[in-house]
C-alpha cells in the first residue's frame, strides 16, 4: 500500500472522526477521540512515518490544550468576562432598568 492509499483509506477517515469527537466538551468523546488517534497514528506508522509523526504531532497538541480533561467539566458559562451583573442575575436589577 502506498501512502496516498494509505491516506485515502486510513488516515481521512480516522482524522475526521477523531477530530469530530472533539468539536463538543464531553469527556467521555475526548477519550474516545485520544482512542481513534492513537489507532490511526499505529496505522499510519506502519505505512508511512511521517503520516504517523502527523498524527502524534495531533495527538500532542490537543493533549497540551487539555482537552478531555478536568477543565472539560467546569461549567465557565456564568464567569464570563465583559457579561453585567444584571444579565446574569436578574433579580439584582435596580427597579427601573431592563
Amino acid at each position: 500500500m502506498n501512502v496516498l492509499q494509505a491516506w485515502l483509506l486510513v488516515g481521512v477517515p480516522t482524522l475526521a472522526v477523531g477530530l469530530g469527537l472533539f468539536v463538543r466538551r464531553s469527556p467521555i468523546r475526548a477519550v474516545l477521540g485520544y482512542l481513534v488517534l492513537a489507532a490511526g497514528f499505529g496505522l499510519m506508522t506502519v505505512f508511512h512515518r511521517a503520516s504517523g509523526a502527523l498524527f502524534g504531532g495531533i495527538l500532542a497538541l490537543l493533549y497540551a490544550a487539555g482537552r478531555g480533561g478536568n477543565m472539560e467539566r467546569v461549567d465557565t458559562g456564568a464567569d464570563e468576562e465583559g457579561v453585567p451583573d444584571a444579565a446574569l442575575h436578574p433579580a439584582r436589577r435596580r427597579p427601573g432598568t431592563v
